[in-house]
């Protein structure tokens, strides 16, 4: 993808929306503020040279309050690990003052069908080679369809691989698998930061579609395509994963939401893993107490040595602990066959 630029001639006027009226969505009583995570912004694009295609960055630029409690000494200097910056677009501008019929200040649901727009989200990565790495998320399609907070910690951690020496052999020359990757976020990290030999990038046959259309999208020009493949893998179809192949590295985020999984994940990983193979997996608790977790780490040690980076950092991976996963609350675990 070519490099955004900055429009020197356009201004951007924004404010928090809010409506009135019966919607799905709850009204908070606070401008910009829905119910269920949601919220909402206007914009309004001036004075601009060029009517498009552009691309709105929404970013944290100064914390006032926060939903939840933060010590004000744990705020990070850099806010874009607080609170991620989105991308909108593309918008294009029409040469005209016509104002549109439909009120596009109300939430979409109440747009009239005909309504013509192009709606599309987009996280934008900065890499440490070749400029960054755009994501579009598609949370229609659910758990797969965006960007969890462990995968945030886990792309820290493969630019840690990458730029370290005692690290960089995890990586270069050798074959990486991303796990139920969701978005292929850290499948295509992997492959910009390193040299590695080949990344397979997995996922259920109706996620595809969406890893597919991001990795067009960072290799239009072809660069590194023909080190990444895409394929399917349903947690403990052995076929599935002997075509994927055996893997020295296996990268695995927020993969654990249902405990009745919990069998077919680790058959997976048994089966995916090299000899000397390192498995890497980000976890955030969610919905499980500590004696399902339990369990799922009990399963892996009948495989693995597990251990929970966080609490030893004096073991040689403890740099690879960004201090992003302690401010989100994630948890990297390092599994190697036992």
């Amino acid at each position: 993808m070519a490099q955004l630029e900055r429009d020197p001639n356009g201004h951007v006027l924004t404010r928090a929306s809010t409506w009135d009226g019966p919607t799905s969505i709850d009204n908070t009583g606070i401008a910009g503020c829905c119910g269920s995570g949601k919220g909402a912004l206007e914009f309004k694009l001036t004075d601009s040279a060029s009517y498009g295609p552009k691309y709105l960055r929404v970013y944290c630029q100064q914390v006032h309050d926060f939903p939840q409690e933060q010590p004000a000494d744990s705020i990070p200097d850099d806010l874009d690990d607080l609170i991620l910056p989105l991308v909108i677009g593309p918008v294009f501008l029409h040469p005209s003052d016509r104002l549109l019929s439909s009120a596009t200040n109300k939430p979409m649901e109440l747009w009239p069908e005909d309504t013509p727009m192009v709606h599309a989200t987009y996280r934008w990565f900065g890499t440490q080679h070749r400029g960054h790495l755009a994501i579009h998320e598609a949370w229609e399609d659910g758990i797969h369809g965006k960007v969890w907070d462990s995968a945030l910690v886990m792309v820290k951690m493969i630019q840690r691989m990458a730029q370290h020496p005692s690290y960089r052999s995890y990586l270069d020359g050798k074959h990486v698998v991303d796990l139920s990757a969701g978005t292929g976020l850290l499948g295509m990290c992997a492959l910009r930061e390193s040299k590695c030999r080949r990344v397979t990038v997995t996922e259920l046959e109706e996620a595809l579609p969406l890893i597919k259309s991001n990795v067009a999208l960072n290799h239009q020009d072809g660069d590194n395509h023909d080190r990444i493949q895409v394929l399917p893998l349903l947690w403990g179809d052995h076929d599935q994963a002997m075509a994927c192949g055996k893997a020295d590295l296996i990268l695995a985020s927020d993969v654990l939401y249902e405990a009745e999984f919990f069998e077919s994940l680790v058959a997976s990983l048994v089966d995916l893993c090299a000899p000397k193979g390192r498995v890497y997996i980000g976890y955030k608790r969610r919905g499980f107490d500590h004696e399902e977790e339990a369990r799922f780490w009990t399963l892996c040690q009948a495989h693995f040595q597990v251990t929970l980076l966080n609490d030893h950092p004096d073991d040689p991976d403890g740099g690879l602990l960004p201090v992003l996963a302690t401010k989100v609350g994630v948890k990297l675990y390092r599994l190697v066959p036992a």
